[in-house]
C-alpha cells in the first residue's frame, strides 16, 4: 500500500490527482491569510518567503515592538485570551500561576475516584475495588498525566472565574466536545462531593440545550458532572476512573493549538523546537488584531518541514525551488571505531618492527 512503485507504477504520481484548498476559511483579514500562507511554507535558511510588510504587520503584534500593546498585555487586558507555548510544561507554569490568583476567593479540588479489577471473582464476574488514590501501593498503578488517564486529571482545582478545557467528546450533539474552553460559575456540592460544575463556555452554541433560566449561576450556565472512563494502567492493569474530563485552559501548547480558530490569542514562540510551530502559533486567529506576540520576530529562524515543502512543490507541478538538505552522515558503530583503532595500532607495531631490523 505504501510502496512508491508496483511493476513499474508509481503509485503516488500515476493514480493520484491534487486538490488544494487555497482559500482560508479562518482569517477574514486578505493581508493576514497572505502572511500565513508564505508562512507556511517559509523556512530562514533555505526557502524565504516572507516579505518586508509580512515582517512588519507581525512586528506590528509583538510587545517588542509595540508599547500599547505591551502596556495592555501588562494591565491585564489579554488575561481572557488563551496563551499558547511550545512546549507542555510552559503551559502548566503558566495555568498554575493564573489559578493562583483567581483563587483568593476560595476553592474546591475534585478528586477522581479510581477502580481496580481484581482476582476475586463473584456473582457479576471480577469485583471493581475502589481505592484512595492516596495509597502508595495503587498509586503506583496510576498514569500521572490527564493524557493517559482518558482525559480525566487525578485533581482538578477548581475557582470561580477559572478558565477550564474540556478534554472528551461528552457530549456532541451539545457541542460539549475536546477542546471547549468556558470559564467556571460555581459548582454544585452534596455529601462533600461536588457533583456539578457550571461552566460559561466562550462559544455561545456550546450546551445551549443544558441552559435554563432558573440556574442560580446564570441563564448561561452549562453544567457538566462527571464521566467514567478506563485506561491501561501500570502492571498491565485496567483501571477505571470516574471524574471531571476537563483542565485548566489559560495556557496550551502550540500542538494542542493545532486545528483550532480563536479570536483573541497570545502566541510565545522563542522556545520553538519543531518544524511548523510558528506557523501553527501565528495562524490560529482570524486576524492580526486577535493576536498579540511575546516575542521578537526573527525570520531566520523559523523553519519548515523542506520535504514536505518539496512534496507540495511536486504535486503543484512547480520546478522545485528548495534543494535537497545533504543528509548527515550516519554515526559509526563504537565496536567500528574500536576495530579500526586497533588496526592503526597494529599497523604501526609493524613499522616498528620493520625498521628495527
Amino acid at each position: 500500500m505504501y510502496a512508491n512503485n508496483v511493476r513499474g507504477l508509481h503509485l503516488w504520481k500515476e493514480l493520484f490527482s491534487m486538490v488544494e484548498l487555497r482559500v482560508n476559511m479562518r482569517c477574514k483579514r486578505p493581508e493576514y491569510a497572505s502572511m500565513c500562507a508564505r508562512l507556511r511554507e517559509h523556512d530562514g535558511v533555505h526557502n524565504r518567503l516572507l516579505t518586508e510588510d509580512d515582517i512588519r504587520l507581525l512586528q506590528s503584534r509583538s510587545v517588542k515592538h509595540s508599547a500599547e500593546l505591551r502596556r495592555q498585555v501588562e494591565s491585564g487586558e489579554w488575561n481572557d485570551a488563551i496563551h499558547i507555548f511550545p512546549r507542555l510544561h510552559m503551559a502548566e507554569d503558566h495555568n498554575v500561576r493564573m489559578f493562583q490568583r483567581c483563587s483568593d476567593g476560595g476553592h474546591v479540588v475534585c478528586r477522581a475516584q479510581d477502580s481496580l479489577a481484581t482476582d476475586q471473582r463473584g456473582r457479576g464476574g471480577l469485583a471493581m475495588v475502589q481505592f484512595d488514590t492516596a495509597d502508595l501501593h495503587a498509586a503506583q498503578l496510576l498514569r500521572k498525566k490527564a493524557k493517559d488517564t482518558g482525559g480525566i486529571p487525578t485533581e482538578l482545582p477548581l475557582a470561580r472565574g477559572a478558565v477550564v478545557m474540556v478534554t472528551r467528546n461528552l457530549d456532541p450533539d451539545s457541542r460539549i466536545v475536546n477542546g471547549q474552553r468556558g470559564e467556571v460559575l460555581g459548582w454544585e456540592v452534596n455529601a462533600d462531593k461536588v457533583r456539578r460544575v457550571f461552566v460559561r463556555f466562550f462559544d455561545p452554541g456550546v450546551g445551549r440545550d443544558r441552559m435554563r433560566m432558573s440556574c442560580p449561576f446564570g441563564p448561561d450556565a452549562v453544567h457538566i458532572e462527571p464521566t467514567v472512563t478506563t485506561y491501561d494502567g501500570r502492571a498491565g492493569k485496567k483501571v477505571t476512573r470516574e471524574g471531571f474530563a476537563m483542565v485548566h485552559a489559560w495556557g496550551a501548547s502550540i500542538h494542542k493549538a493545532q486545528g483550532a480558530t480563536m479570536d483573541r490569542l497570545v502566541a510565545s514562540i522563542d522556545d520553538v523546537f519543531e518544524c511548523g510551530q510558528v506557523y501553527v502559533a501565528l495562524s490560529r486567529v482570524r486576524s492580526e488584531e486577535g493576536i498579540v506576540i511575546l516575542s521578537d520576530i526573527d525570520p531566520s529562524k523559523i523553519r519548515a518541514n523542506l520535504d514536505a515543502v518539496r512534496e507540495l512543490q511536486r504535486l503543484r507541478g512547480e520546478r522545485p525551488h528548495v534543494a535537497p538538505v545533504a543528509p548527515r552522515p550516519a554515526p559509526v558503530p563504537q565496536d567500528e571505531l574500536l576495530q579500526a583503532a586497533l588496526r592503526t595500532l597494529q599497523r604501526g607495531d609493524e613499522n616498528g618492527d620493520s625498521d628495527s631490523s
